[in-house]
């Protein structure tokens, strides 16, 4: 085979590739609209799906199309996880080390787990019993071994770690490293610039929240404390400031999802696997 051809096949191969990375974000985009639209629902009081990303997925499947959109949300939601190991991989930079590869793969198997879940809700019609327990269920079980409250806490410290380090990637503009920011125009960076750190400090913010319970849980000894996103905000829901609270978050959680597809559009493919998550 000569040079040429081989390079053509090359050049063909990375740019499939890097369509299947750009594909899963726009898929994580609407995964993450969908759910910023429950979590307003919910503030509302007109919430019909629990607020996670399984509740964002049926309010998809109440749609029109419905099992073709939770189709295609899944082979997007599968293409995410391809595209995080790929961008650790065979599209990798020079600055990808050891840590971007484990993150990779961790988020692989996030997201492969989101797209079965996709799978299973097609497959019931996009209902099925929801998962508000699960956390709960983890939380008793690491409860019952021993030094399982030292466990549980230390979940819950590195739950507030991550989201506070999200919310920090938001106040820095670090989303940045990974955008072809030379690309936009002067305005377009500037709206991105506002945009992405309006996503990161709520999605980190929520992250934070999602710990304190795990926390709570570890302190009084109760895995009841341990509560799912869901769970989280709607005792916020109950608060003095719960609608405007929520307001807040599910504007934030649509920042997020477009962001998301401000990715899918400008993204420095394999420049570097933990820049933006």
């Amino acid at each position: 085979m000569t040079d040429p051809v081989r390079q053509a096949r090359h050049a063909g191969s990375s740019e499939g590739a890097r369509t299947v990375v750009l594909l899963g974000w726009a898929a994580k985009g609407v995964v993450y609209v969908a759910l910023a639209y429950v979590v307003l629902q919910l503030g509302f009081g007109s919430a019909t799906h629990e607020a996670n990303t399984t509740g964002a997925m049926r309010s998809i499947a109440g749609t029109g199309p419905g099992a073709l959109s939770l189709v295609v949300l899944a082979v997007g939601l599968l293409a995410f996880a391809v595209g995080r190991v790929l961008e650790a991989t065979t599209l990798a930079g020079p600055d990808i080390g050891t840590s971007d590869q484990v993150k990779a793969g961790l988020y692989a198997v996030l997201y492969t787990s989101l797209a079965l879940t996709a799978f299973r809700l097609v497959s019931q019609g996009g209902g099925g019993a929801g998962g508000g327990g699960k956390e709960q269920q983890g939380s008793a079980f690491l409860l019952g071994l021993p030094a399982g409250r030292f466990l549980v806490g230390a979940l819950g410290l590195a739950v507030v770690a991550y989201g506070l380090a999200q919310a920090w990637k938001g106040v820095q503009h670090a989303f940045l490293g990974t955008l072809n920011t030379g690309r936009m125009s002067a305005s377009l960076r500037s709206g991105v610039t506002k945009l992405g750190t309006a996503a990161y400090v709520t999605k980190g913010l929520t992250v934070v929240l999602l710990g304190y319970f795990f926390l709570q849980s570890a302190v009084k000894y109760d895995p009841q404390q341990a509560k799912g996103l869901d769970a989280a905000l709607g005792e916020i829901a109950q608060g003095r400031w719960g609608q405007a609270l929520l307001t807040l978050i599910a504007l934030g959680l649509l920042a997020y999802g477009v962001f998301a597809f401000v990715e899918a559009r400008y993204r420095k493919v394999g420049s570097s696997v933990s820049g933006t998550t």
